[in-house]
């Protein structure tokens, strides 16, 4: 994954602040990934200030509203604020990564395309349909993660059949290798658990 850094740096006091412009690309997958913002660096910490993100991944435009913040402190990295928007698709980043389970993750997706999540992955799109809305969380995401979430798909359908609505509830424990998994599909005259 070769990538392209220029930074113009500006030293004030004790402190070291810089233009970051970061470039990195992945040929075969047709990735791309493109980060401008503001960093600011003292003896501990990184913060960095997102002006622009653009992602451009499996025929997919994601970009990132100017404003969120990515600051790195010892082993860990908080994320501010950090949106992602392709069309009326959205993703949230709010939290903190790193070795410990007291320390979350949460990622809020808003109108996400199942074909978009399929295409991402690499996957034929068209067998599965719906929109995805909800939250999922993740805590020890840099040594051993736990995730919990609540997501919503509406209008799912499973090769041009239509089943309704699925809500599911799930947690995993990799301590205890455990996946607790909760769903509901309700239609019209459906209704299974």
């Amino acid at each position: 994954f070769p990538v392209t850094i220029r930074i113009n740096f500006q030293q004030i006091r004790d402190s070291l602040g810089s233009v970051l412009s970061l470039k990195g690309n992945h040929s075969r997958q047709g990735t791309e990934v493109l980060l401008r913002g503001h960093l600011q660096a003292d003896a501990n910490t990184w913060n960095l200030l997102v002006d622009s993100l653009e992602l451009h991944a499996s025929a997919q435009h994601w970009t990132a509203r100017p404003g969120g913040q990515i600051i790195k402190r010892g082993d860990r990295w908080e994320l501010l604020g950090l949106n992602l928007q392709s069309g009326v698709s959205g993703m949230n980043f709010q939290g903190v990564l790193s070795d410990l389970p007291s320390d979350q993750l949460r990622m809020t997706v808003r109108d996400f395309d199942l074909g978009q999540l399929l295409s991402a992955f690499g996957q034929p799109a068209g067998w599965l349909n719906g929109i995805i809305s909800g939250d999922v969380t993740a805590g020890s995401v840099l040594q051993e993660p736990t995730f919990s979430g609540n997501l919503k798909m509406e209008n799912l359908a499973i090769d041009s059949i239509p089943l309704g609505l699925m809500e599911w509830s799930s947690t995993f424990d990799p301590g205890a290798n455990r996946l607790q998994l909760q769903g509901l599909l309700s239609s019209d005259n459906l209704e299974l658990s």
